[in-house]
């Protein structure tokens, strides 16, 4: 999964279970600015969606949206990775549309 934002590419990589219900997760976010791609921050791994459907950037304040269809949440992080807020929103969150 990926989103971009200004010169910042969020890429969640997920490595789904089907038959267990779980996936290896783990977010990276890159700036494109560099010459070669130069990793800005890991994401807390305790604070990780259990399994991501989808993610969204806030092009008003770069806010990173990620949807977890496991849990039926939606996950929001600052720009650099820290964990706001999460909100239920009921099963499979595909995406978030911004006003």
């Amino acid at each position: 999964l990926m989103a971009v934002s200004y010169n910042t590419l969020y890429v969640a990589d997920v490595k789904a279970d089907y038959a267990t219900n779980t996936a290896a997760v783990t977010m990276k976010a890159f700036d494109s600015r560099q010459s070669e791609a130069h990793e800005l921050q890991d994401f807390a791994m305790s604070q990780l969606p259990a399994m991501p459907q989808a993610i969204d950037v806030n092009p008003l304040n770069g806010d990173l949206f990620v949807c977890s269809d496991k849990e039926g949440l939606v996950y929001q992080y600052s720009a650099t990775g820290t964990l706001k807020a999460t909100y239920n929103v009921g099963i499979h969150p595909f995406g978030v549309a911004f006003k």
